[in-house]
């Protein structure tokens, strides 16, 4: 029997279950049993039926089932202690149990993004008995109508956008900190018309952003699709660029830049990533004493900067040509960040005249010596550049290992403490400073065991030990900063459950106010981009150390403690298993 949509007929026949002809004004049926026709209902109320009640009595079965479930969730607390005594305390976050113990979430869903049900904040003042950890338990509000659980599915597309700017873009600016690359991508990206280039780059990146989140792999068909469109329509634009769309394609080439780090990461072999920088380094040299006007196009060209250094440093080569004058300009803004990035380019340059050399199989004494004497005055620059931080925001704080959850130090703690900074920012600029004075000792070691008869003098000796020592100094820093990026997290954990995350958490007092502090600032917000993007930058850093130290060349491979190489694999392997990256490429 086929259906052919609701029955046109009036009510008495529908009740009735029988086939009404539906003469007008009153139907055959009803006339022959000499009664009213009570008529035929709108065409329309079939189609457009309420479906309230249909929709209640589903969620009153998915509320019911879920009721009806143990659960083992319990929120986390980041309530630290009242402190009366001491100027300064350490307290942990979170519950105490094993990380193992943690409930297993699903892979990341679109419904996700829709409202949540409303949850309040309760407190019980009415019993003493209750208990602090009563003051702020989180409960369901009673409703005569059970709370919405569900809701419409939105355009995957925008549902990825949104999902990126929630949980990666930063809260914090400092001029003296970061190129504020993430602040400003949101803002050009709403300023940006639907059909641009920026709009195309953006959605191909976070919906590859949240793809891997919802375990479906990176750089997959729907990902690159988009890519290859977005790069299609940047193509047409810089044909004929206009001062006006300036930002938005050099904001472009960026986010391709960037989607092609993302891609090193998942893809098990080397991929090419500089074609986007020197378009990057390109278009910053057409826009010329503009890259500094403002705010916007000064983050913009310290984002390139950025860009061209980390990639020659990897590289081991030379800066790309035309890059130099980038940090040569008379305009270029003179903060922390950018002289650290001066020194940096020093080291560079010593670095690629070193392997250049090393390259071509001549071994000259005399060009050893020079890179020796240059890396030691660079080391002093390094030195001298930290020394004059005067900001409180940019030293570490230390969280000693008994002051901390048990599922932090199951995770990962490495020796005694660890470090913590009032956002990711600031623990990234001390990780690039870490990384540059490493990078540089290591251009030491390098000269000395390239010419064994370096060593005969006990100068020479003293050197290499001094070397050694500082090394090891460093790489113990880059260990103590680990529980900070990436909490007692050793599964893939969804940003959307950050709040289930220990993290190392620091409360300060204030000996003249009594006023305490946190630190990090805004728990919540740093949790959710800890858990985001806390491994994308710690990565790099932790990987680096892993190739000093097994070198994939003749490099002569940094010396550490016994026991601690060991452990920085193994969390480089916690770091896979949390992001799904692949080994690392090198």
């Amino acid at each position: 029997m086929v259906y052919h949509g609701p029955s046109g007929g009036c009510k008495a026949c529908r009740t009735r279950r029988v086939k009404c002809d539906q003469s007008r004004p009153s139907c055959h049926n009803c006339i022959r049993r000499r009664q009213n026709c009570p008529g035929y209902a709108d065409v329309f109320d079939g189609a457009h039926r309420s479906q309230n009640s249909i929709v209640l009595r589903r969620v009153e079965r998915q509320n019911a089932l879920r009721d009806s479930t143990p659960n083992s969730d319990s929120p986390s607390s980041n309530n630290s202690a009242e402190h009366t005594s001491s100027e300064s305390t350490p307290s942990s976050t979170g519950s105490t149990s094993a990380p193992s113990s943690k409930p297993v979430r699903k892979p990341l869903q679109w419904v996700i993004y829709s409202a949540p049900v409303t949850e309040i904040e309760t407190k019980h003042d009415d019993s003493e008995a209750a208990g602090k950890n009563e003051k702020n338990a989180i409960v369901r509000p009673r409703h005569s109508i059970p709370p919405m659980s569900i809701a419409l599915k939105p355009d995957s597309e925008e549902a990825s956008t949104c999902f990126f700017f929630r949980h990666y873009t930063g809260t914090v600016y400092d001029e003296n900190v970061h190129s504020g690359f993430a602040l400003m991508w949101q803002p050009l990206f709403l300023k940006s018309s639907v059909d641009s280039p920026l709009r195309a780059a953006t959605t191909a990146f976070t919906v590859n952003i949240t793809m891997m989140w919802c375990l479906q792999g990176c750089d997959t068909r729907p990902a690159r699709k988009l890519l290859t469109k977005a790069i299609s329509a940047t193509r047409q634009a810089i044909q004929n660029p206009t001062p006006d769309k300036m930002d938005e394609l050099l904001m472009t080439i960026l986010i391709f830049d960037l989607y092609d780090s993302m891609v090193q990461h998942y893809v098990p072999t080397p991929v090419s990533s500089g074609k986007h920088k020197e378009g990057a380094l390109a278009l910053a040299q057409l826009r010329g004493k503009t890259n500094y006007d403002n705010p916007l196009t000064k983050g913009l060209a310290n984002a390139t900067r950025s860009a061209l250094l980390t990639h020659a440093l990897g590289a081991r080569t030379h800066l790309m040509p035309g890059a130099e004058n980038l940090f040569n300009d008379p305009a270029f803004p003179q903060t922390k960040a950018a002289e650290l990035e001066s020194i940096t380019v020093e080291i560079i340059a010593l670095q690629a005249r070193l392997w250049d050399m090393r390259r071509t199989g001549r071994r000259v004494q005399q060009v050893y010596e020079e890179v020796i004497m240059e890396a030691i005055s660079i080391d002093d620059s390094l030195v001298e550049w930290r020394q004059s931080i005067t900001d409180p925001r940019w030293l570490p704080q230390y969280v000693y290992r008994d002051d901390v959850a048990p599922s932090l130090r199951a995770a990962g703690f490495y020796g005694e403490q660890c470090a913590v900074w009032p956002d990711l920012i600031f623990a990234e600029m001390s990780n690039h400073y870490y990384q540059r004075r490493l990078l540089n000792l290591q251009l030491i070691r390098q000269a000395l065991a390239d010419n064994p008869n370096f060593l005969a003098k006990p100068e020479n000796v003293q050197l290499l030990h001094t070397t050694d020592a500082t090394v090891q100094c460093l790489v113990d820093a880059v260990c103590d900063c680990i529980p900070f990026h990436l909490g007692d997290t050793v599964v893939l954990t969804n940003p959307v459950y950050s709040d289930e995350i220990n993290f190392p958490i620091k409360t300060l007092r204030d000996a003249t106010t009594g006023e305490t502090t946190t630190i990090p600032y805004q728990i919540p917000v740093y949790k959710t981009r800890a858990a985001a993007s806390g491994g994308w930058t710690l990565f790099p850093y932790v990987c680096e150390i892993y190739r000093l130290a097994e070198p994939e060349d003749d490099a002569a491979p940094i010396v550490l403690r016994e026991g601690q190489l060991d452990w920085i694999k193994g969390q480089v392997k916690r770091m896979q298993k949390i992001f799904l990256y692949c080994d690392p490429v090198w």
